[in-house]
Formats: C-alpha cells, structure tokens, sequence
C-alpha cells in the first residue's frame, strides 16, 4: 500500500533490508523509492546501541571494581 501511493502505481519490486533498516520499492524504469521507515530511526537505533554497549562496558567495569 505505502508503495502504491509513493510511487503511483503497483512498483515492479521490493527491496526489504535489516541492516540497516530499509523497505525500497522499484519501478518499472528502475527507480528506487524508500518507504515506511523513517530516515531518523537508524541513526537513532545506531546511538541507542552505543549508548547501551558503552552502559554494559561502564556496569562490568564497576562490577570488577568491587569485588
């Protein structure tokens, strides 16, 4: 359906991928078109990612510490 309305007509394919988080739809001329996903949220996941890697790495750090 999200396809659909910003291509203007039932696209000749679809490109889903998961890293990073994309759902393309192709025309018939070869055009890509990316939907559905908003361009901020895999620069958002990314960070979230960081955030919590670097969280873990500082809690085991402390951990090691008081023993």
């Amino acid at each position: 359906m999200a396809c659909h309305e910003a291509v203007g007509h039932n696209p000749s394919a679809y490109k889903p991928t998961y890293l990073p988080l994309r759902f393309d739809c192709v025309t018939d001329d070869g055009d890509v078109v990316q939907v559905i996903i908003p361009r901020w949220l895999n620069p958002s996941g990314a960070l979230l990612t960081l955030c919590s890697a670097v969280l873990t790495a500082v809690h085991i750090a402390q951990r090691r510490k008081d023993r």
